[in-house]
């Protein structure tokens, strides 16, 4: 706030109070000069620029040595479009096969057509009760994410976080499934959550 003050300041006294407010960040960057009208948007920038990238600088070298002792850097340098995903966030919005291509086996029946049908209940908070998260990490999850199916009289799906495992009840219509589906993700107690948590159910 300090800095954006320095340059839309418009009076002296402003100017002055603004510097005033910034004096530790410009001591600490190695601003010394006088600020005054001409030149406080080149101090902006220079303040910036220290802030940004040589107060960092130090972590930023640390975390080049280790990408490059494993040979990544030279990947992330050779092919940094194919490697951007692994490191930021890429906005895609989370899809039914995204969720079933989460799982080590064939999820057929109403459990794909589940994920296809998804409405009260969105993707999001299904992977939410299952994973604890929102989104997939781009690294995939750890443990992987599992499917079982439960032969008791259980109504309701069970999950555990901690192990990615969704338990999913037996049904004789896809209507019965989705509403108990829907009721029990909807109403779990650490529904919305990213808790570790055993076989949360109602």
């Amino acid at each position: 706030l300090s800095k954006i003050t320095i340059n839309d300041a418009t009076t002296d006294e402003d100017l002055f109070n603004s510097v005033e407010l910034a004096a530790s960040i410009l001591s600490l960057s190695g601003c010394f000069k006088k600020v005054d009208h001409h030149n406080k948007g080149d101090v902006v920038l220079d303040v910036a620029h220290w802030y940004v990238f040589q107060r960092t600088r130090s972590h930023f070298e640390s975390l080049k040595e280790g990408l490059g002792a494993l040979e990544v850097l030279e990947a992330i340098q050779h092919h940094p479009e194919v490697l951007k995903s692994v490191f930021t966030n890429t906005g895609k919005k989370l899809t039914a096969s995204d969720v079933e291509n989460l799982f080590t086996v064939c999820t057929v029946g109403f459990w794909r057509d589940y994920l296809q049908d998804a409405e009260s209940v969105s993707l999001e908070d299904l992977l939410i009760f299952i994973t604890g998260s929102d989104k997939i990490p781009p690294l995939g999850f750890c443990p992987t994410p599992c499917l079982e199916f439960l032969h008791d009289d259980s109504r309701f799906p069970l999950a555990n976080t901690c192990d990615n495992v969704i338990r999913i009840p037996l049904k004789q219509s896809f209507s019965e499934f989705k509403s108990d589906m829907d009721f029990g993700i909807k109403n779990s107690p650490e529904e919305g959550s990213a808790q570790c948590h055993d076989c949360h159910h109602l």
